[in-house]
């Protein structure tokens, strides 16, 4: 979930556990396409690797330009191209549920500067939800019930609030 500094040990991580010569998938759910969760994308590691597949998946229209734009120069010296990894981008209707790689994918559009999406994960009876940069107020009923529906009855909730309940209310 997210490409933000995280994604370059992560990627490090893969290519020392499979080996460069064995091609892999990597699925990647974006919640939003503010910089600090999409400037670990240059240094994926398997993103240079021929052969690799990157599924880029989010629910903003916008995703594949905002990556792309980043290292577009001056920001960046290496371009989008050198990248030898097929990647492909994914829509994710916001409030749809998606099967994707044998797992049921829902996403959920969260209250954030340019809107941030949910992921609940299920799959064998497990679930699993990530929510990032999310400004929950408890001001609207209804809102605060879909967010309810969404972590229930989850097994791990990821969790990263961008205020305190406090601040927010």
């Amino acid at each position: 979930c997210d490409l933000g500094s995280g994604a370059r040990p992560f990627g490090q991580a893969a290519i020392a556990r499979h080996g460069p010569a064995s091609p892999q998938t990597y699925h990647i759910f974006m919640s939003h396409v503010h910089w600090d969760h999409i400037m670990g994308l240059p240094f994926f590691t398997p993103a240079y690797i021929p052969g690799n597949r990157l599924r880029i998946y989010g629910g903003h229209r916008e995703l594949e330009a905002a990556l792309r734009r980043q290292m577009d120069p001056p920001s960046f010296p290496v371009p989008f191209s050198y990248f030898k990894a097929d990647i492909e981008f994914f829509h994710l209707v916001p409030g749809s549920r998606h099967e994707i790689n044998g797992m049921t994918v829902t996403t959920l559009r969260q209250r954030h500067g340019g809107d941030s999406y949910g992921y609940r994960f299920e799959q064998d009876g497990r679930t699993v939800v990530y929510s990032t940069d999310s400004e929950h107020t408890l001001a609207d009923p209804a809102d605060t019930k879909r967010f309810v529906e969404f972590f229930g009855g989850a097994d791990l909730a990821i969790f990263d609030g961008m205020y305190s309940l406090a601040d927010a209310i």
